[in-house]
């Protein structure tokens, strides 16, 4: 799986080394787990987020958002701050997570781990040959893991594959608002504040994206004017 580090030149938001794949790699790898100082510091010296903003000009919610993360991560955030923050919105540090990062917490009956949505989630997983570190202890519904499997079929499958549309819309666009909430409400970082603003921009730029793909194979004119 790709690196954030990862950008090239010439992005387009669909098709081979694009913008759409990009993003997912980037926002999933921060939200998958803890960032090291040695990332926080990498991308705030290569300039990773604005460079990455920079590609992102169709698409002003998403480049602003990137904008922001990295502006904040160059001019004003401590990187133990930001690592500090993550553990309270998302690990709990010793008390109940802020904005816990599982689906099943948002949408299963129980709001248990494990419920019935990480079952839907695994079975995704294993429809499309794709694994990840800790199957048997961690969770399928983690949103960071949620992201880097949308962004493994961007990077494998033609764009706006029914396996992408499927995954968006049972799963991230069900519960990735109220998630994005719980974090702009507990964060205190503005990265964290703008991470949670990239990844809101991400879904609801991609359920567009999808749902136009899913109208031109149709035939139907696609509301954006692409054709």
């Amino acid at each position: 799986m790709a690196s954030p580090h990862d950008t090239t030149t010439g992005l387009a938001w669909g098709g081979e080394g694009n913008l759409r794949s990009l993003s997912y790699h980037l926002i999933g790898g921060l939200l998958r787990e803890c960032p090291t100082a040695e990332l926080l510091d990498g991308m705030r010296t290569e300039g990773v987020l604005e460079r990455l903003a920079a590609k992102a000009t169709g698409a002003p919610a998403l480049s602003a958002a990137l904008g922001r993360l990295g502006q904040s991560l160059r001019e004003t955030e401590h990187t133990d701050a930001i690592r500090t923050d993550y553990g309270l919105l998302f690990l709990g540090l010793g008390r109940k997570a802020l904005a816990p990062p599982w689906e099943s917490l948002y949408r299963a009956e129980d709001r248990e781990v494990w419920g019935e949505p990480a079952r839907e989630v695994l079975r995704c997983y294993a429809e499309a040959g794709v694994g990840y570190d800790g199957m048997k202890q961690i969770p399928p519904d983690h949103v960071g893991l949620e992201l880097t499997f949308l962004a493994t079929l961007a990077d494998r499958e033609p764009a706006g594959s029914e396996a992408q549309r499927h995954f968006v819309d049972r799963h991230l666009a069900q519960w990735i608002p109220a998630f994005v909430d719980k974090v702009k409400g507990g964060a205190k970082t503005g990265f964290m504040r703008a991470l949670a603003e990239a990844l809101h921009a991400l879904i609801a730029l991609d359920q567009r994206f999808l749902a136009g793909g899913q109208q031109r194979e149709a035939g139907v004119a696609d509301p954006a004017g692409r054709g």
